[in-house]
């Protein structure tokens, strides 16, 4: 029965796995298209040949190779993982919060580049201002988006509170 379990499972993914690849939306007449589906493919699939060649390759190299350059070091992390996961869970979260931080102001000048971001950074700034929505200014034509609702004289971010208020803390500083 296990087993029956488990090949019914690998039907179940494989099946899930071609269908994620097949262009259904081209195929619905009168609904959505994708245009673009021949190069996405061509590109899938390119891909795809890159990585398995390269994955060939390293079989055919490091098949009589009994041990793997670097194994005693990954070993080592592995030991000292287990006996202290809080401690690499925090040097983690922080090297990934360097590098976030870095790539924000070094590639993005720490400005919000989507329409969503801007969004949120408007709603942000409402909240550090200490209110929840603004009156609507004097020119709501040079003020309006589509993420950024005018109602009953209003103005507001369409998104929920949670990532507006976080970001609220880093206006508080100027650091959004």
């Amino acid at each position: 029965m296990e087993r029956l379990d488990r090949v019914a499972t690998a039907v179940a993914a494989l099946l899930m796995a071609l269908l994620g690849f097949l262009p259904i939306a081209n195929w619905i007449q009168g609904g959505h298209a994708i245009p673009t589906w021949s190069d996405l493919f061509g590109g899938w699939w390119s891909g795809t040949g890159v990585v398995l060649g390269v994955a060939a390759v390293v079989t055919l190299l490091t098949r009589k190779v009994e041990r793997l350059p670097g194994h005693r070091l990954l070993s080592a992390a592995g030991t000292s993982y287990a006996n202290a996961p809080w401690a690499w869970s925090a040097v983690i979260a922080l090297a990934a919060l360097v590098l976030y931080l870095g790539i924000a102001r070094l590639i993005f000048s720490g400005k919000p580049l989507l329409i969503d971001e801007i969004a949120q950074v408007i709603q942000a700034r409402i909240f550090a201002s200490g209110l929840v929505t603004r009156p609507v200014p004097a020119h709501p034509e040079f003020f309006s988006s589509s993420l950024v609702l005018n109602l009953d004289g209003k103005v507001f971010s369409q998104f929920p509170a949670s990532a507006p208020t976080m970001l609220a803390l880093g206006s508080l500083i100027g650091a959004e």
